[in-house]
């Protein structure tokens, strides 16, 4: 009887596991990595920097900027800049991203329950070639120096179509 019940529960959870990756067959995402802040605190003068390894692929690129909060965060937006500098061939971009945190009525726009995760995407996407390398930084360019309730900060950079 636990025999069966054992097998059961392996059969469902091999259904289930199918199911996920079936889900995420149109995944595009090449690269999503979170760093922890310290103290749960983010500084302005602390740039968050990833490292992004050879890209596999010729093609279009859109970078979002992922931000995990507890619910201490005193802010409706953060404003982060996303540095992206690329070698063979050099590509430097720089652009301003708006993280929106509630609603004016103070309703908490993430996904989450006591720590909540947002995202934003850059506006426009980049074109890597195949084998280029380099890094992405985040800086918040707020006015308070020190950011409290900011757990992780991560990026996401994916794949998409050059048509839009």
């Amino acid at each position: 009887m636990t025999i069966k019940k054992s097998h059961t529960l392996v059969s469902w959870m091999a259904v289930a596991a199918m199911l996920l990756t079936a889900c995420n067959g149109n995944d595009k995402r090449v690269v999503s990595l979170f760093q922890h802040v310290d103290n749960a605190t983010w500084n302005s003068q602390d740039s968050i920097v990833f490292p992004i390894d050879s890209i596999a692929q010729s093609g279009c690129y859109r970078l979002s900027v992922d931000i995990r909060t507890t619910s201490k965060v005193p802010f409706q937006k953060i404003y982060v800049t996303a540095e992206q500098d690329y070698s063979m061939p050099a590509l430097h971009r720089r652009d301003t991203v708006m993280i929106q945190l509630t609603d004016e009525a103070g309703k908490i726009q993430g996904k989450g329950f006591n720590h909540y995760c947002f995202t934003a995407p850059v506006k426009a996407a980049v074109h890597l070639r195949k084998g280029q390398s380099g890094q992405i930084s985040l800086s918040h360019i707020m006015r308070r120096t020190q950011l409290s309730g900011i757990s992780d900060i991560g990026i996401t950079l994916s794949h998409e179509d050059c048509s839009h």
